[in-house]
């Protein structure tokens, strides 16, 4: 499956965190996901965090096999957030293979 999710902040950005992330973490049988997140800054602690519910939610399939995650703004995630990161890619148990994660580019 291969997204491009687009939103400018407030209820855009709570749809996708609060609704659309989680259902996609219940798909039982993806086994690849590259997804894209095209953000404001100000909306980077929010987009990673249901970022991360969503990879919770999916290392309970263990199915994931590739995943490809592009354009999040890592730098506002929390510290708690990475460390939730770190714990759904090993709740995987080795099921994904491949990960890649493309940042931003500086617009400067």
């Amino acid at each position: 499956l291969s997204l491009t999710l687009r939103c400018m902040g407030g209820a855009a950005s709570r749809s996708l965190v609060e609704a659309f992330m989680p259902a996609l973490g219940n798909c039982q049988a993806l086994r690849s996901l590259r997804l894209d997140l095209d953000t404001p800054l100000t909306c980077g602690a929010q987009m990673t965090s249901g970022l991360v519910t969503m990879l919770e939610r999916l290392s309970a399939w263990r199915r994931l096999e590739s995943l490809s995650l592009g354009y999040l703004w890592w730098t506002e995630a929390t510290p708690d957030t990475l460390d939730r990161f770190r714990e759904a890619l090993q709740a995987f148990d080795g099921s994904v293979r491949s990960v890649g994660i493309r940042c931003p580019q500086d617009q400067e």
